[in-house]
């Protein structure tokens, strides 16, 4: 999982890549663990790339999780919201 830009103001990118496709849910977590964004998506084999609107979260640092539904995989990463 790969994050652009970041930090990020408005709009944050989220590339994913999968060996095979599936249902996933992209989780975003605030500093102090609670869920402020959910998103699910059915991402193919290869490079996904998904826009995230922030434009709402207050600045701070923020945690995505990427959890694959079929196989229970779960990626994640930090990102600064400015």
């Amino acid at each position: 999982v790969a994050l652009y830009p970041n930090p990020a103001k408005d709009v944050l990118n989220v590339s994913i890549t999968q060996p095979e496709g599936g249902k996933h849910k992209i989780e975003v977590y605030d500093a102090i663990g609670k869920l402020v964004s959910l998103h699910k998506a059915d991402l193919i084999g290869g490079n996904n790339v998904m826009t995230l609107d922030i434009a709402t979260l207050a600045k701070g640092t923020y945690i995505i999780m990427v959890k694959n539904a079929d196989n229970g995989t779960v990626a994640n990463t930090r990102f600064v919201k400015e």
